[in-house]
């Protein structure tokens, strides 16, 4: 084949009668290629091997004989009779089954359904919302009193119309109907039908789902107790430390004022331990209530909570929005530099990774200036990064800076 360029027929052999092989077992028959073999003779050749066969075999099968009589087949009878009864249970309850499938009527379960809402629906509806609209009535009632996991089809049921299906209800004395302005109302509910009294509601309550937390950071002001606030707080369970909201301290500090009686209508009479606290001059004795509690809250420490799926992050001091600037490289290349997103939840790579979907580079950088890394994106990729935080993060775009760098639309 080598020599041929590969083309052509080849032949490898592995294995010819006669080599080697063939000498470590029994010499191979060859096939007998007589061309006509006389069936009698044959006959009457198997007549005398069955026989010599049996001859040579009735001793082992007295033997055989034997040795099954001597064994219990005791529980071998039980487990086949056990097996026939399994398939006789089996193949009796087969007809019953396909039996009960084939006796359902859809038709008739869809007029219980209609019926059993009706009841249900006329049972919600009070005098005042009468009269009604019988498309109204559907829409509204009928329908929000379908079972769960379960739909009403009107078209599907032996009424066909809803105009029958109230007729019939209205035959029956559970509702009366009438022609309002060429439209058909129900006018009266008979609250007293027998119906309406036996209709008994029994409804598995579906649980309910628990709401998804939601990945959009939420931004909310809090205050943390401080030394100087500690004495009043203090007796409300809180220490050194703990965060609070402003609706938690405004409590404390108005139940403290009652409780010490320093409250004069909308003014507040400033004690020596709110004097210690809030640093007034001794010549002043009293303050309003609004201005007593803004500087109460102000000798607490201003800080920040981010709650990201449930996950919450305290910012002490100002919050810092996201930052997006765009930056000038060598031979005038661009790069779009974002800053800030840690304090958001935003993880570094992962927000690199999807910058690369647009089809350019983004890597996570130290920037000279800036206390946190920055994500730096190829080209001016302001508009991507501003949708991308508000559409996907979900950021607030109150907390996002820089979207004035993004580039401007050619006339």
């Amino acid at each position: 084949m080598y020599m041929t360029g590969g083309r052509g027929k080849c032949v490898d052999v592995l294995h010819v009668i006669g080599d080697m092989i063939c000498q470590l077992g029994k010499p191979p028959m060859r096939p007998q290629l007589d061309p006509i073999i006389n069936v009698e003779q044959i006959e009457v050749n198997t007549d005398n091997d069955t026989q010599s066969a049996n001859d040579n075999t009735e001793e082992s099968i007295d033997m055989i004989e034997k040795n099954v009589n001597s064994i219990d087949i005791k529980n071998n009878d039980d487990d086949n009779t056990n097996d026939e009864n399994i398939e006789m249970e089996n193949n009796s309850c087969t007809p019953d089954t396909i039996e009960n499938s084939m006796l359902v009527d859809p038709v008739k379960e869809m007029d219980k359904l209609l019926e059993y809402c009706f009841l249900k629906a006329c049972k919600g509806i009070k005098k005042e919302e009468l009269p009604l609209l019988s498309s109204n009535f559907f829409k509204n009632h009928l329908i929000s009193a379908c079972p769960p996991g379960q739909i009403i089809d009107i078209k599907k049921s032996s009424y066909k119309k809803s105009s029958v299906f109230l007729g019939y209800m209205k035959s029956k004395g559970v509702i009366d109907t009438t022609i309002l302005k060429g439209v058909e109302s129900i006018i009266y509910i008979q609250t007293e039908n027998p119906l309406l009294k036996k209709l008994i509601i029994m409804e598995k309550k579906v649980a309910e789902k628990p709401a998804e937390l939601s990945n959009a950071p939420v931004v909310a002001d809090c205050y943390k107790v401080t030394a100087d606030v500690v004495p009043i707080l203090s007796k409300y369970g809180y220490e050194k430390g703990d965060i609070m909201k402003r609706p938690e301290i405004r409590k404390c500090f108005f139940d403290y004022v009652k409780k010490e009686n320093l409250q004069d209508g909308k003014t507040l009479k400033i004690n020596p331990q709110l004097a210690g606290i809030l640093r007034t001059k001794e010549s002043v004795i009293t303050l309003s209530m609004e201005d007593g509690i803004n500087k109460f809250i102000g000798r607490m420490t201003f800080t920040h909570e981010i709650t990201i799926a449930g996950t919450k992050i305290f910012h002490t001091g100002k919050l810092e929005p996201i930052d997006i600037t765009v930056a000038t490289r060598s031979y005038g290349k661009k790069a779009t530099l974002v800053n800030n997103l840690e304090t958001f939840g935003i993880k570094l790579d992962e927000f690199s990774r999807e910058c690369q979907g647009i089809g350019a580079s983004a890597t996570v950088t130290e920037v000279p200036g800036k206390k946190t890394p920055s994500v730096l994106v190829q080209g001016n990729q302001v508009l991507y990064v501003y949708k991308l935080l508000t559409e996907k993060y979900r950021i607030n775009k109150n907390y996002i800076r820089g979207l004035e760098f993004a580039p401007k639309k050619r006339k």
